[in-house]
């Protein structure tokens, strides 16, 4: 089902289950049956320290500036669960829910979430 959502597109879907685990994600399925991939990733990068409070200033400084509020960074867990998403929390007690977020080099993310419901079992678990 992940595989199909974004096979047209470029997106990403991610798949929880219904006590939170991460059940797929379409970044990492390759093939017919779901081959792993596999890709080695770049050492993490110094968000925390000098670069990371440079961003911070200027966001905080342009949300002053421009009177809004700035939105909050999209990060990611090595090991994603339902619960560092808000939006996947929602789906979880049935309501769907969108939500913006910035990235840490510049640009926004949408992500959004709705409950995706199991037959026969009645079983939800949540897609974003």
């Amino acid at each position: 089902m992940v595989r199909r959502l974004v096979e047209a597109n470029d997106n990403r879907a991610r798949l929880f289950d219904t006590d939170g685990t991460l059940l797929a994600d379409s970044r990492r399925l390759l093939g017919p049956g779901g081959m792993v991939q596999i890709e080695e990733l770049p050492p993490p990068r110094d968000e925390d320290g000098l670069i990371g409070s440079a961003f911070d200033i200027y966001d905080r400084l342009m949300a002053r500036l421009t009177g809004s509020e700035p939105m909050a960074p999209y990060r990611e867990n090595p090991v994603q669960r339902a619960a560092d998403y808000a939006e996947a929390s929602s789906a979880l007690t049935g309501e769907g829910m969108a939500v913006v977020r910035s990235l840490p080099r510049g640009g926004l993310i949408l992500t959004v979430a709705v409950p995706v419901p199991f037959r026969p079992t009645s079983r939800k678990s949540v897609l974003t």
